[in-house]
């Protein structure tokens, strides 16, 4: 989802003849993505976010879902929760490191934006692609 969004940006850059706030529009929302991209594994505020854009917090928020169809949060975690099931398939970090590195300050919230992103807990997620793990060596938090 979030690859498509991105590619549909990159293919939105309009005539210079279109209003320019469509392609304000799409600069702001091109500079947020890059800087969630570049920094998902930090915390990331609304208020920060809206800065980059040099937008308020409303009209940000207003314009993110508008033009992604999430919210900025559902989007960040979204990226973040990528990248952490990429490192559940090919690393043996443990679950609490992996979801700290990639900027989840609490494990139970975590766990469960995995379960509602992949159905099932992070543990279950990597033995799938690692069955030669032991799950009860390496039973940490699911």
């Amino acid at each position: 989802r979030i690859f498509e969004i991105i590619h549909r940006i990159s293919k939105n850059v309009e005539p210079i003849s279109q209003h320019s706030s469509s392609t304000n529009k799409i600069r702001r929302l091109k500079k947020i993505l890059s800087f969630m991209q570049e920094n998902f594994e930090h915390h990331i505020s609304i208020k920060e976010a809206a800065s980059v854009c040099s937008l308020s917090e409303s009209r940000f928020m207003q314009m993110f879902h508008q033009e992604t169809g999430m919210s900025f949060v559902q989007y960040l975690n979204d990226l973040r929760l990528e990248s952490s099931a990429v490192q559940l398939k090919n690393t043996t970090k443990s679950v609490t490191e992996i979801a700290f590195e990639n900027g989840f300050d609490n494990i139970s919230y975590f766990i469960r934006q995995f379960k509602k992103k992949y159905d099932c807990t992070p543990l279950s997620f990597r033995h799938s692609y690692q069955p030669e793990i032991d799950l009860e060596t390496h039973n940490n938090f699911s």
